[in-house]
């Protein structure tokens, strides 16, 4: 999945003094249609680079949008903006809190992988198939990347904030085969909370059915 995986190497390279929390959410009906949103908080990265330049007079958006992170998540949105099957797109920029992100209304879960080989095309990567949905069962895959180890890496040992997937479903899960993902005392929501450093060195493990 390289538009993901170059998605989040842009957040990580932004916040290598500080931490943020890349949240994704998705809420499914029982036809498996639903609504996805995406948001990072930067309020941590803002900060730092307010104390970073004490004497800037640049506003709390210029100093965002000149960071990667903020044209990483400006790439993304285009990308499921102008993807058949999504409806409803809102685009929250709260830069003055340090909030970025969207969430749009999708007809089939296929539209959200298409969002995301949109980008792929451009990077003339493979076809991206974060979800895959069979009878039922839903399937969860990011890719077989992994970064390359780096002795030497400045960001070894650092904390630089966390990915949280959580979905939502109108109907009880029997089971989740990988145990990254946690199950909720209702067992209507699944969740993943990874260290963003730890996601990256692997995708794969990441991999899970959910059935019901």
């Amino acid at each position: 999945m390289k538009t993901f995986r170059i998605f989040m190497l842009a957040i990580i390279a932004g916040f290598i003094i500080t931490a943020c929390s890349v949240q994704q959410t998705v809420n499914f009906d029982k036809n498996m249609k639903g609504n996805m949103s995406f948001q990072v908080d930067m309020k941590d990265m803002l900060r730092e680079l307010k104390n970073l330049q004490p004497d800037s007079t640049k506003t709390d958006i210029e100093l965002l949008k000149e960071t990667k992170v903020s044209e990483s998540i400006m790439q993304l949105k285009d990308e499921f903006e102008k993807t058949d099957g999504i409806s409803n797109f809102k685009a929250l920029e709260n830069y003055e809190d340090g909030i970025l992100g969207f969430s749009f209304d999708f007809e089939s879960i296929e539209n959200i992988n298409k969002g995301l080989e949109e980008g792929s095309k451009e990077k003339k990567a493979e076809n991206v198939n974060l979800f895959t949905l069979g009878k039922n069962k839903l399937s969860i895959d990011f890719g077989d990347d992994k970064a390359e180890k780096d002795a030497n890496d400045p960001m070894a040992g650092f904390d630089i904030g966390e990915y949280i997937l959580t979905l939502n479903f109108p109907f009880p899960i029997k089971s989740v085969s990988n145990d990254l993902y946690t199950l909720s005392k209702d067992k209507k929501q699944v969740q993943l909370n990874i260290e963003l450093t730890e996601m990256m060195k692997d995708f794969s493990k990441l991999k899970t059915d959910i059935t019901w």
